[in-house]
Order: C-alpha cells, then sequence, then structure tokens
C-alpha cells in the first residue's frame, strides 16, 4: 500500500510572484515553498501517493526516481510534520 498525501483543508496560502506562503492553523509564521517546491504543491492538491508523485516529478524534471525520492521524501515529512500536508490514507 503506498502512502498518499493531500494539501491540508484549513490551511491559508498565499501566491507570491515566484514563492507560496503556507500558514497552518496554530503557526505563527509561515512555511515558504520556493520553486520547484510550487509543483510540488500544485500536485498535491488532490490526493496522490508518494510513489505517483515521484513519477511525476521524475519524467517533469527528466530526473531519476531514485535520486527524486531521496529530495523529496524529507520535505514531504517536514511539510506533514508542521500541519501544511495531511496523510490521505494509502492506496489499495
Amino acid at each position: 500500500m503506498a502512502r498518499r498525501l493531500v494539501q491540508a483543508p484549513s490551511v491559508l496560502v498565499r501566491r507570491g510572484l515566484r514563492d507560496l506562503y503556507v500558514l497552518p492553523p496554530g503557526q505563527a509564521a509561515p512555511t515558504v515553498v520556493t520553486p520547484p517546491g510550487v509543483i510540488v504543491w500544485d500536485l498535491l492538491a488532490d490526493p496522490i501517493s508518494v510513489d505517483s508523485l515521484v513519477a511525476e516529478l521524475a519524467e517533469l524534471f527528466d530526473a531519476d526516481e531514485g535520486e527524486i525520492r531521496s529530495d523529496i521524501e524529507p520535505v514531504l515529512d517536514e511539510l506533514v510534520a508542521v500541519g501544511v500536508l495531511v496523510d490521505a490514507g494509502s492506496d489499495g
């Protein structure tokens, strides 16, 4: 079963010229999402498995899935920890 994530519904989001400013409830300061993280944020608008997210990013950036996974999983874990992303359950 693959872990699925989605943007937390109660998060306040503002788009700047390049960056996103994401403020979960109870936080005093926003989390700044910089490019290419904005693309990741947009892909997380609907529940998506981490495997599918990695595959999409590898295709978009013509990069190795293993490298993408090792780069993105710690970031996703941190965004879950601060309440910006939530677990949407598992596939299967």
